[in-house]
């Protein structure tokens, strides 16, 4: 699986270690890969030109049942995560139209700047899209739905703090001696697996060069291809 997608090994390994942590140091109930809804899809054959549809499975990553604090006291609560990594710089992540006013904004010297060099922007893009998917068909049924996006510089996009909330507060539940080093140390496991899978790329990359006795940069659009998983 590493050496045909690392990202796709990236993603299953960032998915088992937050439902790892979840598992081992909170009481609450935890589901892998939940089914949401059927939704069809059509494929092209490009040999034949015959197009097929077939029924696919929507799945969110993980889902958490856990108790919430409110002004009545606690209730249960369920929220599903869907785990993406994403490369901010990769061709992908930049604006499909640089000469579109909509596509910039104006910082504090009134100077335009492309919303892509926004601190999180490609985050907040990817995002929107899983909650396009998933967050109104999940309302529907009473549960929430929160993005846990990773991007490959380590940032989080600001939806993911409702994880590290509930693992803070399951761990406090289960009396841990430090519920706030625990946080930390699953961020730092996290980190280790988004830098060793950017490395392996990097490795991937090095390898097709040599094979083809091209120069780094005759295959960068490549590396970026599965920069973002």
């Amino acid at each position: 699986c590493l050496k045909h997608n690392p990202g796709g090994y990236a993603h299953n390994k960032l998915r088992d270690t937050f439902c790892s942590y979840l598992r081992r140091y909170t009481p609450y109930s935890v589901e892998k890969e939940p089914h949401v809804f059927n939704e069809p899809q059509t494929t092209t054959c490009k040999v034949t030109n015959k197009t097929k549809t077939e029924v696919i499975s929507r799945r969110t990553d993980f889902k958490v049942t856990y108790m919430a604090k409110t002004e009545d006291g606690e209730i249960s609560k369920t929220a599903h995560f869907d785990v993406n990594l994403v490369c901010p710089t990769a061709p992908s992540a930049f604006c499909d139209s640089q000469r579109d006013p909509a596509n910039y904004v104006t910082d504090r010297f009134d100077q335009p700047v492309p919303k892509s060099d926004l601190p999180l922007h490609y985050a907040k893009l990817r995002e929107n899209r899983k909650a396009n998917i998933y967050k109104a068909r999940l309302e529907a049924k009473g549960e929430a739905f929160h993005p846990l996006i990773v991007e490959s510089t380590g940032a989080y996009g600001p939806r993911a703090s409702l994880f590290f909330r509930i693992l803070h507060g399951g761990a406090k539940a289960r009396e841990h001696k430090d519920p706030s080093a625990l946080v930390a140390s699953c961020i730092e496991e996290a980190a280790c697996i988004r830098a060793n899978a950017y490395a392996e790329r990097a490795l991937r990359i090095a390898e097709i060069c040599q094979s083809r006795g091209t120069p780094l940069d005759d295959d960068i659009e490549e590396f970026h291809a599965v920069s973002s998983c």
